[in-house]
């Protein structure tokens, strides 16, 4: 899979993957001399960090979200060696899509302002399972802080295009558990500890 086709797959906008590509091709050789793998797989703010560092100069976003989008491919593989679907990847990875595209519907124009929380699903720390997104921490509190100890907690994120409030939201979690368990056992057990809203629908 190339990075277009990774754009394409996710459902990222037109408009912003014409802007991505813009990049891609400007920046070629800076993204291709960067330790990508070895930033995705780093602490979250650490390799964050080191990547916005060697971009530089980024004013909407978009070189961080081009070697994002790399950092992605190179978490394939390690989804592809831990034998977890293509879909479930696809449904993780079209966050992107997601806020990128809010984003350009408010403003006209292609940013991409979520490259902070973005690490954990290219760490393979947070999945899309069906409808709702489930993140995975070991020794942190909810989005990766420090919390002491060596706990392993479960947080739920409730996308804005899911239900929250309708009946199928246990049984949606249930799911989710049970797919969570089978790419990650060493979280077998643990509960789902927190609910976070990211967004209510905008029908509520």
């Amino acid at each position: 899979m190339t990075v277009t086709q990774f754009w394409r797959e996710i459902g990222v906008q037109a408009a912003v993957s014409a802007r991505a590509e813009e990049v891609l091709r400007e920046k070629k050789a800076l993204l291709s001399g960067l330790p990508l793998e070895k930033w995705r797989t780093a602490p979250y703010e650490k390799g964050l960090s080191a990547l916005k560092e060697a971009l530089g100069a980024d004013e909407d976003g978009m070189k961080l979200f081009t070697a994002q989008s790399m950092q992605a491919l190179l978490a394939l593989r390690e989804y592809e060696k831990r034998g977890i679907g293509r879909e479930i990847f696809l449904a993780t990875m079209a966050f992107m899509a997601r806020f990128s595209g809010e984003t350009f519907a408010r403003k006209g124009r292609a940013e991409w302002t979520w490259g902070w929380w973005f690490p954990r699903q290219l760490a393979l720390q947070e999945f899309r399972l069906g409808a709702l997104e489930y993140e995975m921490t070991e020794g942190a509190a909810f989005g990766g802080k420090p919390s002491g100890g060596n706990k392993r907690r479960i947080f739920l994120h409730i996308p804005a295009d899911a239900d929250p409030l309708g009946r199928r939201g246990g049984r949606l979690a249930r799911y989710g558990k049970g797919v969570l368990f089978q790419i990650l056992p060493r979280f077998c057990g643990c509960g789902i500890c927190v609910r976070v809203v990211d967004a209510l629908p905008r029908a509520l």
